[in-house]
């Protein structure tokens, strides 16, 4: 439920987005967003999903994931988000977002060592081939005129 609510999400920020068509640099389109979006998490997750601040404990572990996440993850991560929007459109960005989530689950895989349920493993496989079916004309442009055989 997540990985939908997340690529709804982005798609629909990605579309909205191109079709303002905002004539601010990027930062600025970060500057505005992000808090709104922070607000709105809090909100959810104190009214929705019931969290409660006051069981927080405050880590030096902790307080880095946060800064982590803050910085590198929202920073980075929207810059590059909207910079593909503006090169590449809503439509090819809202594809990337859907690899996220494979990437997400193969590094918990290799670097903390979860496990794959089987399912996971299909779902990977159908959005490969989703991403194949939409994309079958560049992969079948690229396959026709790549040196595979070197």
């Amino acid at each position: 439920m997540d990985a939908t609510t997340d690529s709804t999400k982005h798609a629909l920020g990605a579309v909205l987005v191109q079709r303002v068509e905002p004539h601010a640099p990027t930062p600025v389109l970060l500057a505005w967003a992000i808090p709104p979006g922070g607000i709105a998490l809090h909100l959810v997750s104190l009214l929705i999903v019931g969290e409660l601040y006051a069981a927080i404990t405050v880590t030096v572990p902790a307080i880095l994931a946060v800064a982590y996440l803050a910085f590198a993850v929202n920073v980075l991560g929207y810059t590059i988000f909207f910079t593909l929007l503006g090169r590449i459109g809503a439509f090819e960005v809202s594809l990337i977002n859907y690899i996220q989530s494979i990437t997400a689950a193969l590094i918990g895989f290799v670097a903390l060592g979860e496990r794959l349920q089987p399912l996971t493993v299909v779902g990977f496989g159908v959005i490969l081939v989703g991403f194949l079916l939409v994309k079958r004309a560049q992969v079948r442009n690229y396959l026709a005129t790549a040196d595979l055989v070197k």
